[in-house]
């Protein structure tokens, strides 16, 4: 938790000292970390290239617990208005490994800007497929640095754990034209009865 704050502390300063390029929001580096021991996805660390014409790359790095660590690559072809599809791997450290189609829909819809992603991993073992559905709307607060907005999560293991997660609203503020922080409650329900809360909060970081 202590190197976490450190990480942080170092990226509000490389926010506020980098000068703004013309590919800011192309491609991002961004971290998030759960503010609790309940759920067992709580840091995050996520890439992604935008700058290609045709295709856009993102990488997931998840630490979901003391020994589990999970990476997802993932390849998207962007047609149409907003429209990409692609192919996702889930690779964790448990010698887990999944690999399937992905959806997205990506695109600023009047003073929102929406993202749904939709994902089916086939398990390349005998370890359950898995589904993963996220949605975010957000809106810049007028002519503010102030943007919020809402997240919700579906996902889990057909046949097995099944999870909805909610973030009823998403702060975020603007520190720079390359540099932002973000903080948003969570709710966890799970197909076991399971209800679980806690914050989120995280920082990114576009270049």
């Amino acid at each position: 938790m202590q190197k976490i704050f450190y990480v942080l502390i170092l990226l509000v300063v490389l926010g506020t000292v980098c000068p703004v390029n013309s590919f800011s929001d192309d491609s991002y580096l961004q971290l998030r970390y759960d503010f609790s021991s309940d759920f067992k996805e709580n840091a995050y660390i996520l890439f992604e290239n935008n700058s290609l014409e045709k295709w856009a790359i993102n990488i997931r790095l998840i630490n979901a617990s003391e020994k589990l660590r999970i990476f997802l690559p993932t390849l998207y072809y962007k047609f149409g208005n907003g429209f990409q599809v692609g192919a996702r791997a889930n690779i964790d450290s448990f010698d887990g490994k999944h690999f399937g189609p992905v959806f997205r829909y990506k695109k600023p819809m009047g003073r929102f800007f929406v993202i749904f992603d939709a994902s089916f991993l086939k398990s390349l073992k005998s370890d359950g497929d898995k589904f993963d559905n996220w949605l975010h709307v957000s809106t810049r607060v007028s002519k503010t640095p102030w943007k919020v907005g809402t997240e919700l999560r579906y996902f889990g293991t057909i046949g097995a754990s099944k999870y909805f997660q909610l973030r009823p609203i998403k702060v975020t503020y603007d520190i720079n034209e390359n540099f932002s922080a973000f903080v948003m409650p969570q709710r966890q329900w799970s197909n076991s009865g399971e209800i679980s809360d806690s914050v989120m909060g995280g920082v990114e970081f576009k270049f």
